[in-house]
């Protein structure tokens, strides 16, 4: 069974059925997208900017994912792997992780415009067929 932390951390590939312990009856899947040039049509440059919004605001330092491979990372892993060549140990980066997911998500609501968004011709219809 891969465990959830696996998971956060952006270390399951995508697409990866992950299984029940031997206790549990049922089987679960989980399916995981890359979002842009997956589901969505090329990279926003407000959801590029979000990451160095969000370390800028609880790291105090300029970080921007152009600095590492990205391509398929959990953003989880991203912040990891940014904040680590950038110097900063995991142990003093998770426990600041859920505030620069919310510094995140408050520059895309502020910043976003939702008529730049393409997505993809199909994937309204797939992900409603997996929501079953």
């Amino acid at each position: 069974m891969i465990k959830d932390d696996k998971i956060r951390d952006g270390l399951v590939p995508t697409g990866v059925q992950i299984s029940p312990s031997a206790s549990n009856d049922c089987m679960e899947k989980v399916v995981l997208f890359d979002v842009d040039g997956t589901l969505l049509r090329g990279e926003n440059p407000v959801l590029v900017k979000r990451f160095s919004f969000g370390i800028e605001k609880v790291f105090g330092i300029n970080a921007n994912i152009s600095e590492i491979p990205h391509s398929g990372k959990t953003d989880r892993k991203i912040l990891l792997d940014l904040l680590k060549l950038k110097g900063i140990d995991e142990n003093k980066v998770r426990p600041k992780l859920n505030k620069i997911f919310d510094f995140m998500t408050y520059y895309v609501k502020d910043n976003i415009d939702s008529s730049e968004i393409e997505i993809f011709s199909g994937v309204k219809e797939l992900l409603d067929e997996l929501k079953k």
